[in-house]
């Protein structure tokens, strides 16, 4: 009788390890994780028994939807296929990881540069018609007004390009707001003088500012003509610019590197990943 029981016992645990759900697309999983480099160090973990190591005084479960793109290819590879209670440790390459190394994701930037305080330009400007508001897009548009976000012109002329497009000179009347901020500078300007060809439009630039730029925070240094900015970046600071993350990678006595590259791009991982809970699909 006992080899019998044993026998079912053994057929009951089989069967129930064969019919137990696993994860499909769309289900929920909640997960224990060890990220290593190929040679064994720890960069990033949810396990208690590596809070210490990563220093952390908390951790929490890792919940994904099987599918949805929540983690990196090769992690979300791993998962279809588990069941609650699994384990298992899988080694990634970078191209599932966090992709290749592209060294043209990498941006020089200059660690000071000097700017002139006054810009002269000309009153009278050229522009395609297309380029103007749909009201003065024909050339009935002789004599009226054409506004930008800071500045305000009149349509002295009109005429065609060779290819047949059109094309309206303006003049420079005013601008609309005292002080106006221009596309690509990071702080006010005014109109310092005016005359009958010519304007000159002057940086209001405050020493005891920072001004955070698409490159990282900037310290300022003034004379009468000119301001030059400094990067208050250093090498390992995570920069948040317009294009994405970035990190001051490496620097010459000149400039900065900013590296876009994710900072395990190029790399082989390894995960222990163990399945908690397994929530299907409903």
């Amino acid at each position: 009788m006992k080899p019998f029981l044993a026998i079912f016992i053994a057929l009951a645990v089989l069967f129930t390890a064969c019919s137990s759900p696993i994860a499909e697309r769309g289900d929920t999983v909640s997960l224990t994780y060890t990220g290593r480099h190929v040679n064994g160090t720890i960069f990033d973990s949810n396990d208690p028994a590596n809070m210490a190591l990563l220093g952390r005084t908390s951790v929490s479960p890792l919940v994904v939807r099987v599918g949805s793109g929540q983690v990196i290819p090769g992690f979300e590879d791993a998962l279809f296929g588990m069941k609650q209670g699994q384990s298992k440790t899988v080694t990634i390459k970078a191209r599932d990881a966090y992709g290749t190394y592209d060294p043209q994701k990498t941006l020089v930037i200059p660690k000071q540069s000097t700017i002139s305080l006054e810009t002269v330009s000309s009153r009278l400007i050229e522009i395609p018609s297309t380029d103007l508001p749909a009201a003065l897009q024909s050339f009935n548009g002789l004599g009226k007004n054409y506004s930008t976000e800071n500045f305000v012109y009149n349509i002295t002329r009109t005429g065609f390009y060779p290819n047949g497009t059109g094309f309206s000179v303006v003049q420079l009347l005013e601008a609309r707001k005292p002080a106006f901020q221009l596309e690509g500078t990071y702080w006010p300007s005014v109109i310092a003088w005016m005359n009958d060809t010519h304007f000159a439009v002057r940086s209001i630039i405050d020493e005891e500012k920072t001004y955070y730029t698409k490159f990282g925070p900037y310290t300022v240094d003034l004379n009468e003509t000119h301001a030059t900015l400094h990067t208050t970046l250093k090498l390992g600071d995570i920069v948040p610019t317009n294009a994405g993350q970035a990190v001051a990678s490496s620097e010459t006595m000149n400039s900065l590197t900013l590296d876009f590259n994710h900072p395990l791009a190029g790399r082989d991982l390894t995960f222990d990943i163990k399945v908690d809970e397994l929530v299907k699909k409903v």
